[in-house]
């Protein structure tokens, strides 16, 4: 039979108290969870139940939680070598904690109610918690009596079973924090308040680090930004596939394999295919591409936003249990406007951060900038402290996240990766990379690093072009500008317009041309036919009147 712990998913300390789970009352089980609990030393858990089994860092007690959970007579009391001594449990114990609840059972007062996102009944207490026998059965009306079987409910202690658990684990050196899945701090709990002195005697849990030295760490995310079609899709797939099998890439420095939950609403079936054959591109060692088999999942949600869209992501994460989350994008899953303070932080901070405290997992938020980026000033020219407000919304964006990386097109295939925000916490002296877009026969992508040639030669193109598109947003004229030097009396060939432009507006045929047809098509300028004895029609160019008003096009200018 396993011993708890054997498939840990973390050794972060010594073991320590254990009560938690446990309810001392002599004649109870010790019942299998589908839920984190913490486990007696001396429980034995049995084999094949689909049981995962932790050290908890902060508590250092050692967990464990079931998806099918296994009986309560299958769990040995390794000090006797027999089942734990089966005795009358009650077959719902209210709890402080949100706990499915039967139907057919009517609930004392003092309780809030919901429904979870598989529509299922929940409820949970404020202290002090109510008896067992307080709950009614609904078909008797009598109040439920103890059972010599149990349902899927299981004991939760009360806050003072909480608290003497939690003094002893900070006597052993533990450090605790509110019970997880806690949504908000019942009455009579404090939050955890540790004096600077405290957090300066504490040492650094670098185990918390997911990139760098903090720029992607536990219940912190980041910001991904890049205009539409820049690549940011391919950029993720190729980030994700070196963070699952813990290789650093780029500025992105990982000291071990990640397991990468990617959550997306845009990308088709056929566009996923083609993004992950980019594997068969990255030079992958056998083991390394089972690595990013077992360590990568994609989720494709596209009915969900808001709280719904973090309930949901959160339902399948409990089963994957990423270290990582990447949301792609951010705005398929908010339904508000990203320029509405309110609305980013309802979903970063009330919504993202709690379930990424929950998981103990970090995100990655894919996001696009403004339109145009960043004003004229080039993002070469900008310092990281200007860059991290780069971002189409509200200061909550920047704000909000632990750090942000910008994606530009510079010139043809030729593209920048950028820290703004964060790029302290990168842990490297690179905080910036020129990528080149590369494709193979079998149209397969896979991002490139540049040399310097190519990175200068991009950068050059970049800055003409930026000069010529000033030089000519300086001198734009409006095609309506042409109407003004039209007489209401006069018809006019397409030559003697094209010379009145020249003259007037100082602009040549290309622009006078593409002038004529835009104002015909939208009925601000007349086109009308005379015979010619010589051959074909004279085509004549006036202001719209009663007699002869703006038809539209007709197929040629």
């Amino acid at each position: 039979m396993p011993e708890l712990g054997t498939n840990s998913t973390s050794t972060n300390g010594a073991n320590g108290d254990t009560s938690l789970a446990y309810n001392s009352k002599a004649g109870r089980w010790f019942v299998p969870s589908t839920t984190w609990q913490d486990v007696p030393d001396y429980l034995a858990i049995p084999g094949g139940g689909g049981f995962e089994a932790k050290i908890n860092i902060d508590t250092k007690c050692n967990q464990a939680r079931w998806d099918n959970p296994p009986k309560p007579e299958e769990v040995i009391d390794k000090r006797t070598g027999k089942p734990q001594e089966d005795a009358p449990y009650w077959d719902y114990v209210p709890s402080s904690e949100w706990q499915h609840v039967p139907d057919a059972y009517q609930i004392p007062a003092g309780y809030e109610e919901r429904t979870d996102h598989a529509g299922r009944r929940q409820v949970r207490w404020n202290h002090p918690i109510p008896g067992p026998e307080t709950v009614f059965v609904k078909q008797t009306n009598e109040p439920q009596k103890p059972l010599g079987n149990i349902s899927d409910f299981w004991h939760v202690p009360t806050f003072q079973e909480y608290e003497e658990s939690c003094a002893r684990n900070e006597a052993r050196g533990g450090r605790h924090l509110p019970r997880e899945k806690s949504e908000i701090n019942p009455p009579g709990e404090l939050r955890p308040m540790f004096s600077w002195i405290d957090y300066g005697d504490m040492e650094i849990d670098r185990s918390q680090y997911h990139v760098g030295d903090g720029f992607l760490d536990i219940g912190g995310f980041i910001m991904l930004i890049g205009p539409s079609y820049v690549g940011k899709s391919t950029l993720l797939a190729q980030l994700t596939i070196n963070l699952a099998i813990g290789c650093t890439w780029l500025f992105f420095r990982v000291e071990r394999p990640l397991k990468i939950l990617i959550v997306q609403a845009e990308d088709s079936e056929n566009k996923l295919v083609k993004l992950g054959r980019m594997y068969r591109r990255m030079g992958l060692t056998a083991e390394q591409i089972a690595l990013a088999k077992k360590n990568t999942a994609v989720l494709t949600i596209r009915n969900c936003q808001d709280e719904m869209a973090i309930a949901e992501i959160e339902r399948h994460a409990e089963v994957f249990k990423p270290d990582v989350i990447c949301i792609n994008p951010m705005t398929s899953f908010l339904s508000g406007s990203v320029y509405k303070d309110e609305v980013i932080n309802k979903f970063l901070r009330i919504e993202l951060t709690p379930m990424l405290d929950r998981l103990q997992a970090s995100a990655i938020v894919v996001h696009h900038p403004p339109k145009p980026i960043l004003g004229d000033k080039e993002t070469k020219d900008l310092t990281a402290f200007e860059l991290q407000y780069g971002g189409a919304g509200m200061a909550a964006l920047t704000n909000a996240p632990r750090g942000n990386v910008f994606f530009v097109h510079v010139d043809g295939d030729v593209f920048k990766l950028s820290v703004g925000k964060g790029f302290d916490d990168l842990g490297t002296k690179e905080t910036s990379a020129y990528l080149r877009r590369s494709r193979d026969q079998a149209d397969v992508m896979l991002w490139e690093p540049c040399d310097q040639t190519q990175a200068t030669e991009a950068t050059e193109n970049l800055k003409q072009r930026k000069s010529k598109t000033k030089a000519s947003t300086s001198k734009f004229v409006s095609y309506d500008q042409l109407l003004k030097h039209l007489s209401k009396i006069e018809k006019y060939t397409r030559e003697k317009i094209r010379a009145l432009v020249k003259e007037k507006i100082d602009r040549g045929k290309d622009w006078t041309d593409d002038a004529l047809k835009e104002l015909v098509r939208e009925n601000k300028l007349a086109r009308t036919k005379e015979k010619n004895p010589e051959g074909a029609a004279f085509v004549l160019y006036h202001l719209p009147t009663v007699m002869e008003p703006a038809t539209g096009p007709d197929g040629q200018y």
